[in-house]
């Protein structure tokens, strides 16, 4: 995934996925043009860039959906009525940053199941590490 604009701090704003801001193409979410200044993403393989507050409505859902009231849990509740499709993104990242999600349930893994996961991410890193020396 590559990566436009202000970095927003996360995991995936590493600066070797850093490209330049797409003035002027259309976000494949909204369809407003991207401007400078806009900060967003490529998703894997898609020329088509989205706005950061569009990508992030993609994951986290509409302020229908947080709240429960959509047609996924039976209600009618989606997008604020009238808000374009990048107003009603930008609402439903203000929603998820005023009402986060109670935290997930904890889950104990015992020791050795640990140990057997580490063991098996660090044998992948190692797989992937050596596939992007080879390139």
């Amino acid at each position: 995934m590559n990566w436009f604009g202000e970095s927003w701090l996360a995991p995936m704003c590493d600066p070797a996925d850093r490209v330049e801001t797409p003035v002027g193409l259309e976000c494949a979410h909204c369809e407003e043009r991207i401007a400078a200044g806009d900060r967003g993403v490529f998703l894997n393989g898609d020329p088509r860039p989205f706005h950061f507050e569009c990508f992030i409505r993609g994951v986290i859902g509409s302020v229908g959906h947080q709240k429960g009231a959509c047609p996924c849990y039976g209600g009618c509740e989606d997008d604020p009525p009238g808000a374009t499709r990048r107003e009603a993104a930008r609402a439903a990242m203000e929603y998820f940053e005023e009402h986060p999600p109670e935290p997930f349930i904890e889950i104990r893994i015992p020791e050795q199941q640990l140990k057997d996961i580490a063991r098996v991410v660090r044998r992948v890193l190692r797989g992937l590490l050596a596939r992007h020396q080879n390139n």
